[in-house]
């Protein structure tokens, strides 16, 4: 038989009443296994996977059934070899009735496939079904990109299978189907927000109890489906797939309250759902009805799921939303957006100075004020807890004496180690490493302005030394420069490395910026990391921290920078998500404009 690619016209006159001479038929013997007999249609499937739809239908005129058929081929053959749809070899005649020749679609139809991970634990059943969504998307923005609205996604029309640990969804049943080139841009949207809301509603089957959804779809003002055939240009066919749906149109009842198992759907995936079943509203002309939140492509639905598959924590992450949580600022999450790159420096410097040991490392941070460059080196306390390490910080300031910083900053944290056990083997240790390094005296100078220190050492006892009354100290002497350095020597060793943690070291100076090259140059001192952060719009070449890193580098030293910067849009959109509750997707119009009001400084972010 004549089949036009294009416009699936068949010439009957062409048709006998056996199945015809073409090379992809069966053989004369028969058609199969008869694997479907209705009232409607036979299915036959032979040994080489290769079936035969008879249409049987005693109710429709045979040719309107003959035009079923080559619609279905017309859509087969427009369709790219990669989409996974059931492809059609040849319409024939078989005795006077309608048939066509198909590549059998392995696997199982969804409506059966549903069935067989009831009785999984949750998280894997949970798992499992989100994996059979994503494929099911997959197809669908597949068929979008290849010029083909789906005209009605049931449950039976679905056939999942797995290749290669994952799933792929094959779309059959391709009569109702609708060729999208050459019809009108605002009906192309129209049918292709159809088949995101149609998605909805099998997702939310698919998740909520997976009832068997055959041949349901949800019902459409008959208003909005019927349009005129000249709006169609020509293409017929198309025309019948689509009023064929309206036919076909009941109602379904949307739900997305809990997953088959009984279980509350999380909050972003329920919203994922909810966006793709008011896909259609996107398109209707709804004035005062303002802007609502939904997909208006089946590629962002597909990349949203697959995110969520990556990051199942997250998505599985119950919500509890009570009265005191609907008051509340949004909350945002601890992840860490967009400095993957600076985490990955700077724990290379951190593996060098703590793990392998050797002499002590040096990295400076810069960036804009707000960038975030005391929250990525504050990241590194978690795996040195776990390393028994010591932290060690101060913070410069336009407010406060810079020559006082260092000193009140190891004074802070000898104050920590006060409530600690003073018989405690760390500590013991520490107190005689610091006893070698600074004598046993509790009058020396250098103690005068860290009384936790002191403490540290001998205790509450009384001493005949006046206090100072400005409490600087370092700057008196060389010596008492030289007397901070061996404390931090004695500080660090193998078993309980040191960072030490000077924030805004634009205001530092000079006393703390030559303590900084002594450290750095000290012999005696091991397993010990010097980090720093300045601001670099406030820094220069002329600048006393530009002139000391460079003479640190001429004498050999080895200075690391890491430069934090803006955040990227997709970063942005990666917080926004997280802190609605809404797939990345649906946020980008906000992130948008959150990026361009913020510039992208993570601080003005999460104040905006």
């Amino acid at each position: 038989a004549d089949a036009d690619a294009e416009t699936g016209t068949i010439n009957r006159a062409n048709f006998g009443s056996g199945i015809g001479t073409d090379n992809n038929n069966f053989d004369q013997s028969g058609f199969g296994t008869i694997v479907h007999q209705g009232h409607k249609s036979i299915i036959h499937r032979n040994q080489d996977d290769r079936g035969v739809k008879v249409l049987v239908d005693k109710n429709r005129p045979i040719d309107e059934q003959f035009h079923r058929l080559s619609h279905e081929l017309a859509v087969s053959q427009h369709l790219p070899f990669s989409c996974h749809k059931r492809e059609v070899i040849n319409v024939i005649c078989r005795n006077g009735k309608p048939a066509m020749t198909f590549q059998w679609a392995h696997g199982k139809t969804l409506d059966k496939w549903v069935g067989n991970v009831q009785n999984r634990h949750e998280e894997v059943d949970f798992i499992v079904r989100l994996r059979a969504a994503m494929a099911i998307a997959k197809t669908v923005a597949d068929f979008h990109q290849g010029g083909v609205a789906m005209n009605g996604i049931a449950m039976d029309n679905i056939v999942l299978d797995s290749q290669e640990g994952e799933y792929v969804a094959t779309f059959i049943g391709l009569s109702g189907a609708v060729i999208l080139r050459g019809l009108e841009k605002d009906f192309q949207e129209k049918m292709r927000a159809l088949d995101l809301k149609d998605l909805g509603i099998i997702l939310n089957t698919l998740f909520a109890g997976g009832e068997n959804q055959s041949n349901e779809y949800h019902s459409i003002d008959s208003g909005t489906r019927r349009l005129s055939a000249a709006s169609f240009s020509g293409h017929e066919e198309d025309l019948w797939g689509y009023q064929s749906r309206a036919k076909r149109g009941k109602s379904l009842t949307n739900s997305t309250s809990s997953i088959g198992n009984g279980s509350p759907l999380p909050l972003l995936l329920s919203s994922l759902i909810s966006a793709l079943l008011r896909s259609e509203s996107r398109t209707a002309n709804e004035s005062g009805s303002g802007t609502q939140i939904c997909y208006d492509n089946a590629e962002d639905a597909y990349l949203d799921l697959k995110a969520m598959l990556s990051t199942p924590d997250k998505l599985l992450k119950k919500c509890v939303w009570d009265e005191a949580a609907y008051r509340s600022q949004l909350q945002i999450q601890s992840n860490f957006y967009g400095r993957q790159v600076q985490m990955t420096l700077l724990m290379h410097v951190y593996n060098s100075a703590l793990v392998i040991g050797g002499q002590p490392v040096m990295a400076i941070v810069s960036g804009y004020p707000g960038a975030g460059k005391s929250t990525l080196i504050n990241r590194i306390k978690g795996p040195l807890n776990q390393k028994n390490g010591c932290f060690v910080e101060g913070k410069f300031s336009k407010e406060c004496r810079p020559d006082f910083v260092l000193s009140s900053a190891l004074d802070s944290f000898f104050g920590r180690f006060l409530h600690s056990s003073m018989q405690d083997s760390r500590v013991v240790s520490m107190r005689w490493r610091i006893h070698d390094a600074i004598g046993s005296s509790a009058d020396n100078r250098f103690l005068i302005s860290m009384p936790n220190l002191k403490k540290f050492m001998f205790g509450n006892i009384e001493t005949n030394t006046r206090e100072s009354s400005d409490g600087v100290v370092i700057k008196s002497s060389e010596r008492c420069k030289f007397l901070f350095v061996k404390v931090i020597s004695a500080i660090s060793c193998r078993s309980h490395p040191l960072v030490l943690f000077l924030d805004d070291l634009q205001w530092a100076d000079e006393i703390t910026l030559d303590i900084m090259r002594m450290i750095m140059r000290d012999p005696d001192i091991n397993y010990f990391l010097l980090l720093g952060t300045y601001r670099e719009n406030e820094v220069i070449q002329t600048h006393p921290l530009s002139s000391k890193l460079n003479e640190l580098r001429a004498q050999g030293i080895q200075v690391h920078t890491i430069k934090v910067g803006q955040l990227e849009l997709e970063n942005v959109n990666s917080l926004v998500s997280d802190a609605l509750y809404l797939p990345p997707s649906l946020c980008r119009s906000l992130s948008s404009l959150v990026h361009s009001k913020t510039g992208g400084i993570i601080l003005f972010v999460l104040q905006f």
